[in-house]
């Protein structure tokens, strides 16, 4: 086997590893038993008529220990809130096309249709893009890999200035390709992978709507939806969009509401014990998303716990933030 062709089947390992890595998150440790909903129907009447600017708990900071029956759920948490104007409504699945792929890429020959997308196979690479079941959008290209084989990792926190040069112009073409497809994104992370002097990049995004991430139902636990690129210096190698690429087709402005509302709502939900989190969590941030239905496309406000396990955001409570209901 020649070394293109295990580049093409390392990014094909890569790309389970990364799938697995988040099922498997969602069924281990970090993973919850099941929650019933909790209707509030009182706070739903006292923020109907209110005019109260959610805009205000940006930046504040909790630190209060909700009792539930076993245990307590320690918060010590910074509020985040990233909306202009809360809402809620319609969005509609905007995955790219063959087109689209076509003048955004250059397409090195040209692609056949498969039962889900796509692609183009010669002998040693492999050129296309895919939907799986849950319209996650996969393309890949590895015309332009660099190679992956024992590549050393590098975080952003150990970057040399040479390295940081590299990433900033793997930041701006990343941008620049999910600009071109309409795709509304926030950075969360980013890496280099070094083998010997060429450089992949590998940056992590939250979907937003208007810059409020997005978050969906992964095997009934509450996830944010993620874009993932790699970049070389020849291209994009690899843009996964998890859960696919959604747009607003109809929203109107809602009341939300308040976070004291919410720890009033989680407090005597956790002592009835409707919701079940482990023993002893700790809740590092309280943030104000955006819940997507992909089976309908309706889209509504939340308000979530999340704790941050070793880098990772793990959802523990959600609740909808117009209703009052815990829906997680």
């Amino acid at each position: 086997m020649d070394m293109a062709t295990e580049r093409v089947i390392g990014m094909r390992i890569k790309y389970l590893v990364l799938n697995m890595t988040a099922v498997m998150l969602l069924i281990s440790g970090c993973a919850q038993p099941e929650i019933n909903s909790t209707s509030n129907t009182s706070a739903v009447t006292e923020i109907q008529n209110q005019s109260y600017d959610v805009a205000q708990e940006q930046g504040r900071h909790i630190e209060k220990d909700l009792k539930m029956k076993d245990s307590d759920i320690k918060v010590n948490a910074q509020v985040i809130v990233t909306a202009d104007q809360v809402q809620q409504g319609k969005l509609e699945l905007v995955n790219p096309s063959l087109k689209e792929i076509e003048n955004l890429f250059e397409i090195k020959y040209p692609l056949e249709k498969t039962d889900n997308g796509y692609e183009s196979f010669t002998e040693n690479n492999y050129q296309g893009f895919h939907v799986d079941e849950d319209n996650t959008f996969y393309y890949e290209n590895s015309y332009v890999s660099t190679g992956h084989l024992d590549a050393e990792t590098v975080g952003s926190e150990n970057f040399t200035d040479q390295e940081q040069d590299v990433m900033d112009q793997y930041a701006e073409s990343a941008s620049e390709c999910l600009e071109a497809l309409g795709a509304s994104v926030e950075i969360q992370s980013q890496d280099l992978e070094k083998s010997g002097e060429y450089y992949t990049g590998e940056i992590m995004y939250y979907e937003t709507i208007e810059g409020v991430p997005l978050i969906e139902s992964i095997n009934g636990q509450k996830a944010f939806m993620e874009t993932h690129i790699e970049m070389t210096s020849l291209g994009v190698e690899t843009l996964q969009m998890n859960g696919g690429l959604w747009q607003v087709k109809e929203a109107d402005p809602v009341n939300v509401l308040s976070v004291d509302q919410l720890l009033e709502i989680v407090s005597k939900a956790a002592e009835e014990g409707t919701i079940s989190v482990w023993p002893d969590t700790e809740i590092d941030k309280i943030q104000l998303v955006y819940y997507l239905d992909s089976r309908s496309g309706d889209f509504y406000p939340v308000w979530c716990l999340i704790q941050d396990i070793d880098g990772m955001e793990q959802i523990e409570v959600c609740v909808h933030a117009v209703t009052g209901d815990v829906v997680y």
